[in-house]
C-alpha cells in the first residue's frame, strides 16, 4: 500500500455503536476506493507475570477474532474492499495516534465511547490527530 493510498481507520469494541461505525466505514471505503484498517484496542488490566500475560493476550486476541468473524462475513466479504483487522493492546487514543503516524488517514471512524468506567474521553482519542473524525451513534 503506497503512502498516498487513502485509509480509513475504524476502531471497534463490538458494541452496537461500533458495529454501526464499521458499517459506515466500510461503505465509505468502498465509495472512496480507500483501504479500511479496523482496530480493536484492548487492555491487559490484571498485573501478571510474563507467561501469564502472554496467555492472556493470546486469549483476548483469539476472542476478538471470533467476535470479528461474523461481522467480517456480514459486512466486509463480497464487497470490493481492501481491509485488515488488528486486535491491539493499548488505550484507544494511543492506537489511533500510532496509526496516524504510520499512515495517511482520510478519516477516523468510531462509535461512541461506551465502556462504563472508561478512562478515556473523546477528547483524549482525537487530541493531536489531524484528520476528520466521524462518530457513529
Amino acid at each position: 500500500m503506497s503512502e498516498r493510498t487513502k485509509t480509513i481507520l475504524c476502531t471497534i469494541d463490538f458494541s452496537e455503536s461500533s458495529i454501526h461505525a464499521l458499517r459506515w466505514a466500510a461503505d465509505t471505503a468502498v465509495l472512496l476506493g480507500a483501504h479500511l484498517t479496523i482496530v480493536y484496542p484492548y487492555r491487559l488490566i490484571r498485573s501478571t507475570n510474563g507467561s501469564e500475560a502472554v496467555r492472556m493476550k493470546r486469549s483476548m486476541e483469539e476472542e476478538a477474532i471470533r467476535k470479528f468473524a461474523p461481522l467480517e462475513k456480514d459486512i466486509l466479504q463480497g464487497v470490493s474492499l481492501s481491509y485488515n483487522f488488528s486486535p491491539e493492546v493499548g488505550f484507544i487514543s494511543d492506537r489511533v495516534r500510532d496509526h496516524a503516524k504510520k499512515q495517511t488517514l482520510s478519516f477516523l471512524v468510531m462509535g461512541k465511547i461506551s465502556k462504563e468506567g472508561s478512562l478515556e474521553s473523546l477528547d483524549d482519542v482525537v487530541d493531536g490527530v489531524k484528520v476528520p473524525v466521524v462518530i457513529v451513534p
